[in-house]
């Protein structure tokens, strides 16, 4: 999981503090003209949990979009 995010160019935050197999990745997007797609400016933040062999349990995630 981790290492598709990155080719997609998400940022690693690391591991929930209260528990260690809950993990979280953040994406942003800057500039762009708004009117064509992929221009707004956006955020996307992904949760996923893995199991004791590293398999993956759930993900979660959302898309915000800033502007019109």
């Amino acid at each position: 999981m981790t290492a598709e995010l990155q080719k997609l160019g998400f940022t690693m935050a690391g591991s929930c503090k209260g528990d260690p197999s809950t993990r979280h990745a953040f994406f942003e997007q800057h500039g762009g003209f708004p009117l064509r797609p992929g221009g707004s400016p956006m955020g996307a933040n992904v949760w996923w949990q893995v199991d004791a062999t590293d398999h993956l349990v759930w993900v979660k995630g959302i898309v915000a979009f800033d502007g019109m």
